[in-house]
């Protein structure tokens, strides 16, 4: 009886350690590998964190209404990207770069801008977006936090 029990136990603890990840590990591994993710889901997918082993130069990528909300990454790399209507809501890109990135239709609702280098990236939508110390699209700089 408290074999069964243990096992359950162990199974119950991988299903929710799994169940954690919103994203598609297949998917978040073929980005890894091709720097493309088009209509793919790596929402909550973490870059550059803690012991992450995800890459962040991803400076080129094609993540055409990728859903990455939610995402966090620091220092990551994505200028001259193109994230053309990409979910970013809820996302923290901290000490970052969509320098020069195709950002139209992205929604940036509720997504952290610290220190992100958003200089010559075109169509952005930031009103929704809460930025700090960050350069703008015309590369003025965003010094206090707005929102």
């Amino acid at each position: 009886m408290k074999i069964g029990f243990i096992s359950l136990l162990t199974i119950a603890i991988s299903a929710a350690s799994i169940s954690a990840y919103a994203y598609n590990i297949e998917q978040l591994n073929q980005f890894e590998k091709t720097n493309v993710c088009e209509n793919c889901d790596l929402s909550s997918a973490e870059f550059g964190v803690g012991t992450s082993p995800k890459s962040t130069n991803h400076s080129g990528a094609r993540l055409v209404n990728a859903n990455l909300s939610g995402i966090h990454s620091i220092s990551m790399n994505l200028s001259g990207a193109n994230l053309q209507n990409a979910n970013l809501s809820g996302a923290a890109l901290d000490y970052g770069s969509l320098s020069y990135a195709d950002l139209t239709g992205t929604n940036f609702d509720g997504a952290y801008l610290i220190g992100t280098n958003l200089f010559g990236a075109k169509g952005a939508k930031l009103e929704n977006a809460i930025i700090c110390d960050s350069i703008m699209p015309d590369g003025t700089a965003s010094i206090a936090c707005n929102n």
